[in-house]
């Protein structure tokens, strides 16, 4: 693979990344919307060493639904000094449990709402609740469309808010659609951020 001749500034971060697999050690779960090949931790470091990424946030991808285990190996084997995770839970999860992925370098939620395969959004309020004292944040994934409806509640999070995919917004409907609107209005707040990823919302 051809790498850019000018690496990354010293510390950069990969910010949103997947590992799968081996599949034989992490199944996939029964609730998957998909089947990816797999994307082990050492191909990753390949590209993450040709780029010069040096710290790392591991996201949960939705074919492992709430079973974080491949997310926080793929943190114990980067380093819990230049990696962190966000991870899937649910209404069940024990204080306990959150207590040992927080050891574990979990320092965020993820509720995805295109791939689905975790909490849905009516879990937001009472989740975040939940993680507020560990200092985390909440990271949602949704369509574009959903922003406005959504908006308010965000807004109302006791937690930052990372959005993902820039939104899952289209690109066809413009600045002024109500959707890029309610995007830059939540950014306006200082309590969200967004994710600069393009390859899901380029048309």
């Amino acid at each position: 693979m051809p790498f850019p001749a000018d690496s990354a500034p010293a510390g950069a971060t990969d910010c949103h990344f997947h590992i799968f697999g081996p599949y034989e050690r992490f199944p996939l779960s029964a609730g998957r919307h998909y089947d990816p090949p797999e994307a082990g931790l050492a191909a990753y470091r390949a590209v993450a060493s040709g780029l010069g990424l040096q710290r790392f946030v591991v996201v949960q991808p939705s074919i492992y639904g709430t079973d974080n285990a491949c997310t926080l190996d793929a943190v114990a084997q980067l380093g819990a000094g230049v990696a962190r995770a966000v991870v899937v839970i649910d209404a069940s999860v024990s204080d306990a449990a959150l207590a040992a992925m927080h050891a574990a370098g979990a320092r965020g939620i993820r509720f995805n709402a295109v791939s689905g395969n975790g909490a849905p959004l009516d879990g937001l309020a009472p989740l975040a609740a939940r993680i507020a004292p560990l200092g985390w944040h909440v990271q949602v994934y949704v369509d574009g469309l959903q922003l406005p409806a959504l908006a308010p509640q965000l807004r109302a999070l006791p937690v930052p808010v990372v959005i993902d995919h820039m939104g899952q917004l289209d690109p066809r409907l413009g600045i002024d659609h109500p959707a890029f609107r309610a995007l830059l209005d939540l950014l306006h707040t200082q309590h969200c951020w967004v994710k600069l990823c393009a390859y899901r919302a380029s048309a």
